[in-house]
């Protein structure tokens, strides 16, 4: 949760972790607990996602060595404006990918 730390207190923070790791579910009469990702059904999922994303977003297309012209987000649906050739997409999505790994390293 280091990404909250600036905005919420100690206090806040544990909640915000407990209610996004703490899920349980059943399938076919049998529980399980979801062990990754933010919890399926809770309220805070979509603020926690979206927190997420933001900063996401922000450092990917800044540490990109070729950036998009234009990129929009609504939810989880991308719209991008490609100014460079056709082989470079594959260069940044390594490079997002590489990033969100180390992201996701700092919410657990």
């Amino acid at each position: 949760m280091h990404l909250l730390d600036q905005d919420f207190n100690n206090d806040i923070l544990d909640l915000f972790r407990h209610v996004s790791t703490s899920t349980y579910f059943c399938f076919n009469g049998q529980y399980y607990e979801q062990t990754d990702g933010v919890a399926m059904g809770s309220p805070l999922s979509p603020v926690i996602a979206n927190l997420y994303m933001e900063e996401f977003e922000n450092k990917a297309i800044q540490q990109a060595t070729y950036k998009p012209t234009f990129w929009y987000r609504y939810v989880a649906d991308t719209f991008v404006i490609w100014p460079h050739s056709l082989d470079k997409p594959q260069e940044f999505l390594q490079d997002i990918n590489g990033l969100h790994k180390k992201i996701n390293s700092l919410w657990k």
